[in-house]
Protein backbone atom coordinates (compact mmCIF):
# COMPACT_ATOMS: atom_id res chain seq x y z
CA UNK A 1 0.00 0.00 0.00
CA UNK A 2 2.94 2.35 0.64
CA UNK A 3 3.96 1.90 -2.99
CA UNK A 4 0.42 2.64 -4.14
CA UNK A 5 0.22 5.78 -2.00
CA UNK A 6 3.64 6.97 -3.13
CA UNK A 7 2.71 6.34 -6.76
CA UNK A 8 -0.57 8.27 -6.38
CA UNK A 9 1.26 11.20 -4.79
CA UNK A 10 3.80 11.22 -7.62
CA UNK A 11 1.33 10.83 -10.48
CA UNK A 12 -1.67 12.79 -9.21
CA UNK A 13 -0.24 15.00 -6.48
CA UNK A 14 -0.94 15.11 -2.77
CA UNK A 15 -4.15 17.10 -3.20
CA UNK A 16 -6.00 14.72 -5.51
CA UNK A 17 -9.09 12.83 -4.24
CA UNK A 18 -7.64 9.49 -5.46
CA UNK A 19 -4.51 10.16 -3.39
CA UNK A 20 -6.76 10.86 -0.39
CA UNK A 21 -8.51 7.54 -1.04
CA UNK A 22 -5.16 5.72 -0.99
CA UNK A 23 -4.27 7.46 2.31
CA UNK A 24 -7.65 6.49 3.74
CA UNK A 25 -7.33 2.83 2.73
CA UNK A 26 -3.78 2.66 4.07
CA UNK A 27 -5.12 4.16 7.31
CA UNK A 28 -7.75 1.40 7.50
CA UNK A 29 -5.01 -1.21 7.14
CA UNK A 30 -2.93 0.45 9.85
CA UNK A 31 -5.97 0.58 12.15
CA UNK A 32 -6.79 -3.08 11.58
CA UNK A 33 -3.19 -4.05 12.39
CA UNK A 34 -3.16 -2.02 15.61
CA UNK A 35 -0.90 0.78 14.39
CA UNK A 36 -3.18 3.52 15.67
CA UNK A 37 -0.72 6.42 15.57
CA UNK A 38 0.01 5.81 11.90
CA UNK A 39 -3.70 5.25 11.19
CA UNK A 40 -4.61 8.56 12.81
CA UNK A 41 -1.97 10.42 10.79
CA UNK A 42 -3.21 8.89 7.53
CA UNK A 43 -6.88 9.49 8.38
CA UNK A 44 -6.14 13.12 9.22
CA UNK A 45 -4.18 13.64 5.98
CA UNK A 46 -6.98 12.03 3.96
CA UNK A 47 -9.55 14.21 5.73
CA UNK A 48 -7.61 17.39 5.00
CA UNK A 49 -7.11 16.47 1.37
CA UNK A 50 -10.75 15.51 0.95
CA UNK A 51 -11.91 18.78 2.52
CA UNK A 52 -9.74 20.81 0.18
CA UNK A 53 -10.46 18.78 -2.97
CA UNK A 54 -14.13 17.88 -2.47
CA UNK A 55 -15.51 20.42 -0.02
CA UNK A 56 -16.64 20.14 3.60
CA UNK A 57 -20.05 18.72 2.72
CA UNK A 58 -18.88 15.69 0.70
CA UNK A 59 -19.70 12.12 1.73
CA UNK A 60 -16.00 11.14 1.60
CA UNK A 61 -15.29 13.85 4.20
CA UNK A 62 -17.97 12.27 6.40
CA UNK A 63 -16.37 8.84 5.90
CA UNK A 64 -12.99 10.21 7.03
CA UNK A 65 -14.62 11.81 10.07
CA UNK A 66 -16.30 8.50 10.96
CA UNK A 67 -13.03 6.59 10.71
CA UNK A 68 -11.30 9.12 12.95
CA UNK A 69 -14.22 8.97 15.39
CA UNK A 70 -14.06 5.18 15.52
CA UNK A 71 -10.31 5.30 16.11
CA UNK A 72 -10.73 7.87 18.89
CA UNK A 73 -13.43 5.72 20.47
CA UNK A 74 -11.12 2.72 20.42
CA UNK A 75 -8.46 4.83 22.15
CA UNK A 76 -10.92 6.10 24.78
CA UNK A 77 -10.81 9.67 23.44
CA UNK A 78 -14.55 10.03 23.68
CA UNK A 79 -14.84 13.81 23.34
CA UNK A 80 -12.93 13.74 20.06
CA UNK A 81 -14.93 10.73 18.88
CA UNK A 82 -18.23 12.42 19.69
CA UNK A 83 -17.20 15.63 17.93
CA UNK A 84 -16.18 13.77 14.76
CA UNK A 85 -19.29 11.55 14.70
CA UNK A 86 -21.56 14.57 15.15
CA UNK A 87 -19.86 16.43 12.28
CA UNK A 88 -20.12 13.35 10.04
CA UNK A 89 -23.80 12.96 10.90
CA UNK A 90 -24.47 16.60 10.08
CA UNK A 91 -22.87 16.15 6.66
CA UNK A 92 -24.80 12.94 5.99
CA UNK A 93 -28.10 14.40 7.11
CA UNK A 94 -27.54 17.35 4.80
CA UNK A 95 -26.73 15.07 1.86
CA UNK A 96 -29.47 12.53 2.40
CA UNK A 97 -32.19 14.74 3.95
CA UNK A 98 -35.19 12.42 4.39
CA UNK A 99 -33.51 9.15 3.31
CA UNK A 100 -31.55 7.05 5.81
CA UNK A 101 -28.88 5.06 3.97
CA UNK A 102 -26.58 2.53 5.66
CA UNK A 103 -23.71 5.06 6.05
CA UNK A 104 -25.93 7.29 8.16
CA UNK A 105 -27.09 4.35 10.27
CA UNK A 106 -23.48 3.26 10.81
CA UNK A 107 -22.45 6.74 11.96
CA UNK A 108 -25.45 6.96 14.30
CA UNK A 109 -24.64 3.55 15.74
CA UNK A 110 -21.01 4.61 16.24
CA UNK A 111 -22.04 7.73 18.12
CA UNK A 112 -24.43 5.66 20.24
CA UNK A 113 -21.54 3.34 21.11
CA UNK A 114 -19.36 6.30 22.20
CA UNK A 115 -22.19 7.76 24.30
CA UNK A 116 -22.84 4.33 25.86
CA UNK A 117 -19.14 3.96 26.76
CA UNK A 118 -19.45 7.27 28.64
CA UNK A 119 -22.58 6.06 30.50
CA UNK A 120 -24.73 8.62 28.63
CA UNK A 121 -27.49 6.06 28.18
CA UNK A 122 -30.38 8.44 27.45
CA UNK A 123 -28.40 10.19 24.70
CA UNK A 124 -27.30 6.83 23.28
CA UNK A 125 -30.92 5.63 23.22
CA UNK A 126 -31.91 8.64 21.10
CA UNK A 127 -29.56 7.48 18.35
CA UNK A 128 -31.92 4.57 17.71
Amino acid sequence: QKISLSLMETLLGTGHPKTAEAMYVFGLIMYKTGRYVVAERLYRRALGTRRRALGEGHLDVAASLCSLAYLYGTLGKYEKATKHYRRALAIMRNIFASRRPPDLATAMSGLAWILFRQAKYTQAEHMF
